[in-house]
């Protein structure tokens, strides 16, 4: 039989825990410490910082309380971790196989890792998934992420405590993970945020109303979230940044991958808004270029991360006019001159019933304060 461990070692092993669990609520920012304990099983009356800290400072060995203490603290701890690296690797292994608009439900409630093994398994045995495998066998996930990672760019997977809140309700939906240049936290960016979006051949009429909507939403501290590129989403993402370091930073999403090449007017797009404290994000990995569907996976992403979508400008049956249908996200959209064919899409969403009109920020304001 195997001996017992030393009761005293143990409660020294636990008061360890308990106090590296208090320095990290003294010494993380505010934000990201509420985002962590939001993450835990524990009473409404310890979710603020200084409550959860004191409670665990007070833990004493031999005290009622000592062994939920310990059980919190440990898991405060692991969930400022966030994900396991091979499940990170999981996760992204899985997204190369199955492409990067591949979502939770391949997991089928399972660990990334777990279904990664399982693959595995079959494979050694014979049996179907055998391509699958071999594809995830010869694909170097952790040289990608420490490449990405020397280019700015990092991928996040649901364990880790900057996974926005609107990603992780969608559930089995919610992509396997996302691609973010940046150093801002995506879940505080986007808990309040709208995506702006239109034509990428937009008139100067919807370029103007692009940049004048988002910069009215970035001076009311509300994230704009639009692709990068030209047209209405580029005025849209430049509107948000001329308003200067008062305004919330926007968020580009590509529908490539965030560290390749697309000129020397997107690079520097990408550069302005990393450099005013927004993100760039992307399903894609580093390298994969432009395609239609891609950028079809690019809108349905917009509409993940964001409350609400208003389109300034788009054709009738364009993607940007669609990009909230498949998130449910309510639709706001701006009318435009009935000669106009690049407004038609927005006019007979209006028309239908399918969208509210919009004219000001403010209009766009009181649209998600009824949500």
């Amino acid at each position: 039989m195997g001996s017992m461990r030393d009761p005293k070692a143990v409660a020294a092993e636990r008061q360890e825990t308990i106090e590296q669990a208090v320095t990290l609520l003294e010494t993380t920012d505010r934000g990201t410490v509420r985002r962590q304990i939001a993450r835990l099983s524990i009473g409404d009356h310890l979710r603020d910082p200084d409550a959860l800290a004191s409670r665990l400072r007070s833990a004493r060995p031999r005290t009622p309380d000592f062994y939920g203490c310990w059980i919190a603290a440990r898991e405060l701890l692991r969930v400022a971790q966030g994900a396991s690296i091979e499940e990170r690797i999981a996760r992204l292994s899985l997204a190369h196989v199955y492409g990067g608009g591949a979502t939770a439900a391949v997991l089928k409630g399972e660990s990334a890792a777990d279904v990664v093994q399982r693959m595995r398994e079959t494979s050694d045995r014979g049996g179907f998934g055998r391509q699958a495998f071999a594809s995830i066998a010869s694909f170097d996930g952790a040289r990608l992420l420490a490449r990405a990672e020397r280019d700015g760019a990092r991928y996040l997977v649901p364990d880790d405590v900057d996974w926005p809140e609107t990603l992780r309700a969608l559930g089995d939906d919610a992509p396997l993970g996302v691609w973010v240049k940046g150093t801002a936290s995506l879940a505080e960016l986007t808990e309040k945020a709208v995506a702006v979006t239109g034509s990428r051949a937009a008139s100067d009429y919807g370029k103007h109303v692009a940049g004048y909507l988002a910069g009215g939403l970035a001076d009311r501290d509300v994230t704009v979230v639009s692709a990068i590129g030209h047209g209405a989403d580029g005025a849209a993402l430049a509107g948000a940044l001329v308003r200067g370091e008062a305004a919330a930073p926007p968020i580009g999403v590509h529908a490539g991958g965030v560290t390749a090449t697309y000129g020397e007017a997107l690079i520097r797009q990408e550069r302005d808004i990393v450099d005013a404290g927004g993100l760039v994000v992307s399903l894609c990995a580093p390298g994969v270029p432009l395609s239609p569907a891609r950028a079809n996976q690019r809108q349905q992403l917009m509409a993940a991360l964001t409350s609400a979508v208003v389109v300034v400008e788009a054709a009738l049956g364009s993607r940007a006019a669609n990009t909230p249908q498949a998130k449910g996200r309510p639709l706001l959209a701006v009318p435009g001159p009935i000669t106009s064919s690049e407004s038609e899409g927005t006019n007979t969403l209006i028309r239908d019933g399918a969208a509210q009109a919009v004219m000001s920020a403010d209009d766009i304001m009181a649209a998600l304060a009824r949500i």
